[in-house]
């Protein structure tokens, strides 16, 4: 065995001292080999987290650049899903409202104040022109407007519904269409949307206590295209003398003085369905703004911290 520094120097008569001697200078040898060693692991243990952390930096960055492109495509799907049916939904609407407001206009100049026979014939003349637009408009806006209702809800609805994985899942969650406003009578003349939160309820008329309301949401715009319909439609039926003029049919001469008493109360008409019209447009536009803003680019700070809008 090799002698300790230290103790060649002790007569070999103190063997316990020597020995003493001994093993210390073993545990201060195996001490010095026991920090270099933990030294080199501590080394060894930081540059491993340095790694780790570089490695989860990079794959930060290499998702949220994902995320990123993903965002842009889903932004441009949503977008441009949401501008087609706005458009398509938005024409419809238009041209039929216009061309029923054009009709009736006519037959209110042509028989209400104007005496001059030629221009009387002349209006006459135009009022049968735009009857025939006014039926294929009329036609086409009825074959489409429960697509366009669905596809409203859809891509300008359900992004912003809070709850909207339920709102897809249940198919009795919103029951709103044509045929439901008929049966709960709705008042094109008073129930005019608002910008106001929350719903108004119509209660079914001629019902039991029980029966559910039928609610409408005028921040929806599927309700606010369905009223739109359901009161052109109410327009139209309302205006009947008016068609039958543009058409170039018999009137009865009974109806045509009814109906010269409802003048006014078709035109009140007419002109809350442009309200109405304007307050769709508005709703969509103002959706449509908000996707393009939900899924702008974020800066670079935002991609550091994660609850950052």
């Amino acid at each position: 065995m090799a002698i300790v520094e230290g103790t060649s120097a002790v007569p070999e008569s103190h063997t316990h001292l020597r020995a003493w001697i001994w093993l210390k200078g073993c545990w201060t040898s195996l001490k010095s080999h026991l920090v270099r060693a933990d030294q080199s692991f501590v080394f060894l243990k930081n540059l491993s987290i340095v790694g780790l952390v570089t490695a989860l930096i990079g794959a930060y960055f290499q998702y949220t650049s994902w995320l990123q492109e993903h965002s842009i495509q889903q932004y441009k799907d949503n977008f441009s899903r949401a501008t087609e049916v706005f458009e398509k939904t938005s024409s419809a609407m238009s041209s039929a409202m216009h061309l029923q407001q054009i009709l009736f206009g006519n037959y209110r100049s042509a028989n209400i104040g104007e005496s001059d026979p030629h221009q009387i014939a002349f209006i006459a003349k135009n009022g049968n022109a735009i009857y025939k637009d006014y039926v294929d408009a009329r036609t086409s806006f009825r074959q489409n407007i429960d697509v366009y209702a669905r596809k409203l809800e859809i891509y300008v609805d359900w992004p912003f519904t809070s709850h909207e994985l339920e709102a897809a899942s249940d198919l009795n969650n919103d029951p709103i269409s044509y045929l439901k406003l008929r049966e709960y009578d709705f008042d094109c003349q008073n129930h005019m949307p608002t910008s106001k939160p929350g719903a108004i309820a119509l209660a079914k008329p001629k019902a039991p206590a029980a029966s559910p309301d039928l609610k409408i949401d005028w921040s929806s715009a599927k309700h606010q295209a369905l009223a739109f319909y359901y009161c052109f439609e109410k327009t139209h039926t309302a205006i009947l003398v008016a068609r039958q003029w543009a058409s170039g049919a018999q009137i009865d001469p009974a109806k045509k003085i009814w109906f010269t008493g409802t003048l006014n109360d078709n035109q009140e008409l007419l002109n809350k369905q442009a309200v109405r019209m304007d307050f769709f447009m508005l709703l969509v536009m103002r959706r449509i703004g908000e996707i393009r803003l939900k899924y702008q680019p974020k800066g670079f700070l935002c991609h550091l911290l994660p609850w950052c809008r």
